[in-house]
């Protein structure tokens, strides 16, 4: 008996040792910072004065009269429908093309994932190239056209699709892959049954394909939704939320409050905002797509 309670007093130090660091961790690089944004954001911190003191919620009430700010959410709002939408019915489309077993679909998966695992940093500067209006790829055939030069970054009506698109060629690789691999799991004589019964490759995909591929609808949207509400390194490496402020999203303005003019409180105000931005839209979206596998 004596032994026994040793041993599994040994195994509990053991399994201790394990969970500490990334308690230690966790504790040290998520929480903590989080709850000195919180902080940060009831006080008047600028990086002009050293002293620091509470204002409670006025810089709150700031930002919600601030029209930089609706400006910002509407761009982010649009940023993340568009990127959600169409990140995953074209990665879903790539994935049932691949899926056909067509001739060199191993290379088709190649050249679409290829971009993914670039830096986010290169990818943007390809394409800030392409983009160029005086020698880049898109100028080029507007001008062979007779349209002039095309200045897609620099014209507040275009700069954010350009982003988009530069966004969408990155990613759709990564949701193609998840929903591959989904696609891989569907039970093949489901759809022998179903061919049998005459049921044509939409109503396959319609009836048996989509209900059972469901959970990876969750992660790509989930995933899609997230990454696109904090968008903030192919704004700043392509734009820098210009051309005035087309392309400025929440994290980017969080970003120029904080570093190009110093106001450390009210960026973390937004921020704050913008974490319960996230966090209520994602619930939502979660919700929704979880009780979709439920039903089907």
């Amino acid at each position: 008996m004596i032994l026994l309670k040793k041993r599994n007093a040994m195994e509990s130090v053991s399994y201790l040792s394990f969970c500490i660091p990334a308690l230690l961790f966790y504790l040290t690089f998520y929480v903590y910072p989080t709850l000195s944004g919180f902080y940060y954001s009831l006080t008047d911190w600028t990086s002009m004065k050293n002293e620091i003191n509470f204002i409670g919620l006025k810089n709150f009430m700031e930002a919600f009269g601030d029209k930089d700010l609706l400006n910002s959410i509407v761009v982010t709002l649009t940023y993340t429908v568009t990127m959600t939408a169409f990140q995953n019915l074209l990665g879903l489309f790539l994935a049932l093309a691949v899926d056909m077993k067509l001739k060199a679909s191993k290379l088709y998966k190649i050249i679409i994932f290829l971009p993914y695992v670039l830096p986010t940093v290169v990818s943007s500067n390809i394409w800030v190239y392409i983009y160029n209006p005086i020698n880049g790829l898109i100028s080029m055939i507007s001008k062979s056209l007779d349209l002039g030069e095309a200045n897609v970054l620099g014209n507040p009506n275009t700069a954010l699709i350009g982003v988009i698109i530069t966004n969408l060629w990155q990613l759709i690789g990564f949701s193609m892959v998840i929903y591959y691999a989904s696609l891989q799991s569907v039970p093949q004589e489901m759809l022998e049954a179903s061919k049998t019964d005459g049921v044509g490759p939409w109503g396959q995909f319609l009836h048996i394909k989509l209900p059972l591929i469901m959970p990876a609808v969750t992660i790509n949207v989930i995933y899609s939704l997230i990454a696109g509400l904090k968008v903030f390194d192919y704004i700043y490496v392509m734009t820098n939320g210009g051309p005035g402020n087309a392309t400025q999203s929440i994290s980017a303005m969080v970003y120029f409050a904080a570093f190009s003019k110093g106001f450390m409180g009210y960026a973390s105000a937004i921020g704050i905002i913008l974490f319960i931005f996230i966090a209520v839209l994602s619930y939502i979206s979660l919700k929704f797509l979880r009780k979709r596998e439920v039903e089907a």
